[in-house]
């Protein structure tokens, strides 16, 4: 079955989701998720190297990000 990779990474994407839910529970600040409207093709284009999973550490660079993400959903709505 060829969609048999497919699946199985979806599920991974959906445990790992649970797991960052679970672990943030865990602390006083639980960090923030949110789903990106691109494709990991996309994401290895704009950076140059495959992930299915981007974290931010600094505050600063969140914030702008998220900003530009809102920004991007208020032009296509």
């Amino acid at each position: 079955m060829n969609n048999a990779k497919w699946l199985s990474m979806l599920g991974l994407a959906r445990r790992l989701v649970r797991e960052f839910e679970t672990a943030g529970q865990k602390r006083a600040k639980a960090p923030r998720m949110r789903a990106l409207p691109c494709t990991i093709d996309e994401i290895h284009f704009a950076l140059g190297y495959r992930a299915g999973v981007l974290t931010v550490e600094d505050a600063g660079f969140a914030a702008r990000i998220e900003e530009l993400l809102q920004q991007e959903e208020k032009e296509w709505s």
